[in-house]
């Protein structure tokens, strides 16, 4: 449903893979009076050319790599002269091209939503399961759980770990980069929303809508929040529990950055996986 703004504005949500609060993501886009892409930079993806063309031309010669980053600029540019909201994941895709998105975010005046997961071990752990069962959403079928081959191997510790370090610290440097350039972007979390009490919660959903000019009175709020607490729940996380090696990578985690745009327990966080 279209939700009126004072002042409709587009908006680009800076995330990962696997962060959940797919439900919060598409009630925001659907308010929106925007049209929406679904990380549309991606190789299969309606702008994955400009990745394709990046990734050719960007080893060439001095002149060749200035002429290829010239060249996603302007791309990433005119896509946003379309004014349309985008949900981008900023570890499927070329620093280069979220760099470009983020100054012509801030040049067309782009509201600029960053959606986290707190809990690092269970957003690995969900990605890691969807990339072994090829179910990445509710639509797919999913394995018999008594057969279920996807914990045949054991964890990749060292490769988990490097995943997530670098997914954290590019949404650090692309949240670092858009406040340089001016803009104000805001962050929600998939805990405060879904894990948290039902008032937090609320209070979250309503400052986010506020954040991108919608107007939603306390009741609508409510409803929305209560609904997407409600609905989303794949029946998968009770599984994570057999995956070979949890406890090393619980640990492993502990030594991941931080976010710099927000805060929160990560030791108690993480040891309240899997439980």
């Amino acid at each position: 449903m279209t939700q009126t703004q004072s002042t409709p504005v587009p908006f680009i949500i800076w995330t990962m893979q696997r962060t959940g609060g797919t439900n919060l993501s598409r009630n925001l886009l659907e308010m929106s009076p925007f049209r929406a892409e679904q990380e549309p930079f991606n190789r299969p993806r309606v702008y994955g050319h400009i990745m394709q063309a990046w990734e050719k031309d960007r080893f060439g010669d001095e002149d060749t790599k200035k002429a290829a980053v010239a060249n996603v600029e302007k791309a990433v540019h005119d896509i946003l002269a379309k004014n349309e909201n985008i949900k981008h994941c900023v570890e499927m895709v070329p620093w280069r091209i979220s760099s470009s998105l983020a100054k012509a975010s801030v040049d067309q005046d782009y509201k600029s939503l960053f959606l986290i997961r707190e809990n690092s071990l269970q957003r690995l752990l969900s990605m890691e399961y969807a990339r072994r069962t090829k179910v990445w959403g509710p639509s797919h079928e999913k394995p018999d759980e008594a057969t279920d081959p996807a914990f045949d191997a054991p964890l990749d510790i060292d490769a988990l770990l490097e995943h997530e370090t670098m997914g954290i610290t590019r949404l650090n440097d692309f949240w670092k980069s858009l406040k340089a350039q001016g803009a104000k972007p805001h962050v929600i979390s998939f805990e405060q929303v879904y894990e948290a009490d039902f008032e937090t919660a609320c209070a979250a959903v309503s400052a986010t809508t506020t954040y991108l000019g919608f107007d939603c009175g306390d009741d609508q709020i409510s409803e929305m929040t209560s609904k997407m607490r409600d609905v989303g729940n794949q029946n998968t996380r009770n599984r994570y529990d057999r995956f070979d090696g949890i406890d090393d990578l619980r640990r492993a985690l502990e030594k991941l950055p931080d976010y710099v745009f927000f805060k929160s327990d990560r030791t108690a966080m993480l040891e309240g996986t899997a439980s």
